[in-house]
């Protein structure tokens, strides 16, 4: 039953978020926050949308909402699905012809469900786009012929579907393909069959629509402006969509209670899960973990055959203890999380070794060496465990985590001057959606909110 003395929920929501808000402008030029519970809309709008002028943010403020895009390319996609003109399990090259060719593992074609689930083996961004980008605005420049010359140059990537990995260029490639399948491109595609259905009138993909005095300026962090970030058609799928809070609660209900919409069948489809099986050319468990067990042996044979046994039995820097203090959980969080875990774990352990034995610069030198090779080499070797759990359900964009035993779907997105997430937890008809126009992640004060929505639905059934 409900406890009557029990605040009033929409109150506690309000005030809850004001205060989250209000915490974040600390670091934040400008935040918005939104929460859907049992269809009731709850805001909280804190700091400033243009902090020299001092405009506020407002519902209608426009944010560059950055990888929150894919969960729009991911619903244009499953409106393709739905007007027959493609399978999620079919070929993309089939979108292209003979205009560009599509890179293989040998066994298995890059699909529409791989691309839009981050299983197409593609890496996180065009090979040729750092090396010739203006990093204040790094996607301005990259044209679908850059697109097309890259495409055609990698004639080989790993097992398609093998494990997920992020990839902003899967997605741009999957844009551009929708658009192109719509018989026109990824912009107007999006605004006909998501953004006007839905009624999202103040969202778009056009940077070049300046939304007048609605858009936010851009801050690099508290109080420094910075650029837009400007995407070409060959990769604004991945993150070129600007959008109001106004909007982000209709593409909210939307998705908590899809038999109202429009898009009720495109929206179910990706919520959906599904799972793209390992190729057969996949490393098998016991050599994954061989051929990095025997780096470390080889290392440890030639450092015994050049120091004697006194390395083995030795306390100290220049010893058999200290070269596993380094080596070993430094292979274990490139293999398991990847190249940032490594390098983490790395540092972290260096720290330790020389508080424990002092700094031997001669001693660790080759023992440092030797674990920036291995987080090169090791990277890509096994499934990351972190991101096989966020994505293993293979959902069209979303990525998926358990929270206080309950499944929240969820998405984040930063751009060179704001960051934003999205989370829904469907079972609970609960949404959040929080966006800023600083450069500084916002998953935390999103994380919170679901959390605390989740608490006071397991309250209010008591």
């Amino acid at each position: 039953m409900h406890d009557n003395s029990q605040p009033n929920i929409g109150e506690h929501i309000a005030s809850y978020i004001d205060r989250l808000a209000s915490d974040g402008c600390r670091k934040l030029t400008g935040i918005a926050i939104g929460v859907l519970w049992d269809g009731h809309e709850v805001s909280a709008l804190r700091g400033w949308a243009d902090s020299e002028s001092r405009r506020p943010v407002t519902k209608s403020t426009v944010f560059e909402v950055g990888s929150l895009s894919k969960l729009f390319t991911s619903l244009l996609l499953a409106s393709a699905v739905q007007r027959q003109e493609c399978e999620l399990d079919a070929p993309v090259q089939d979108a292209f012809g003979d205009e560009v060719t599509l890179p293989s593992d040998g066994a298995a074609s890059i699909t529409y469900r791989s691309l839009a689930n981050h299983r197409s083996s593609l890496p996180r961004l065009p090979g040729d786009l750092l090396a010739t980008a203006d990093m204040e605005n790094p996607y301005a420049h990259y044209t679908r012929e850059m697109l097309y010359e890259c495409l055609n140059g990698m004639t080989h990537i790993r097992s398609i579907g093998s494990r997920a990995e992020y990839s902003n260029f899967g997605v741009g490639l999957l844009g551009h393909a929708l658009g192109k399948l719509a018989g026109t491109d990824y912009h107007q595609a999006v605004r006909q069959r998501v953004l006007e259905p839905l009624g999202m009138s103040n969202t778009t993909t056009r940077s070049d629509h300046q939304h007048g005095p609605e858009l936010a300026t851009a801050y690099r962090s508290l109080n420094k402006p910075c650029p837009h970030w400007d995407f070409t058609e060959a990769v604004v799928a991945a993150g070129g969509v600007r959008s109001s809070l106004e909007d982000m609660f209709k593409f909210l209900r939307a998705h908590l209670d899809p038999t109202t919409s429009p898009l009720a069948a495109e929206i179910l489809m990706m919520q959906e899960p599904s799972d793209l099986p390992a190729s057969k050319r996949s490393h098998s468990r016991w050599l994954g973990w061989a051929l990095p067990i025997g780096y470390i042996l080889i290392l440890a044979v030639f450092v015994t055959c050049l120091s004697g046994w006194e390395w083995v039995t030795a306390f100290g820097s220049n010893s058999l203890l200290n070269f596993t203090l380094i080596l070993v959980p430094t292979l274990l969080g490139t293999i398991w999380i990847g190249r940032v875990a490594g390098g983490m774990t790395l540092a972290a352990v260096t720290l330790l070794s020389w508080w424990v034995w002092g700094i031997e610069p001669m001693a660790m030198g080759p023992y440092l060496l030797w674990a920036v090779i291995a987080i090169s080499l090791f990277t890509h070797w096994q499934p990351h465990i972190l991101t096989d759990y966020q994505r293993g359900q293979g959902r069209l964009a979303w990525q998926n985590w358990s929270m206080r035993n309950h499944l929240l779907l969820w998405h984040n997105g930063m751009v060179g001057g704001s960051a934003s997430y999205l989370g829904i937890v469907p079972e609970l008809q609960i949404g959040v959606v929080v966006m800023a126009n600083t450069a500084r992640s916002v998953d935390g004060i999103g994380d919170k909110i679901v959390a605390e929505l989740i608490k006071l639905k397991n309250q209010k059934v008591k």
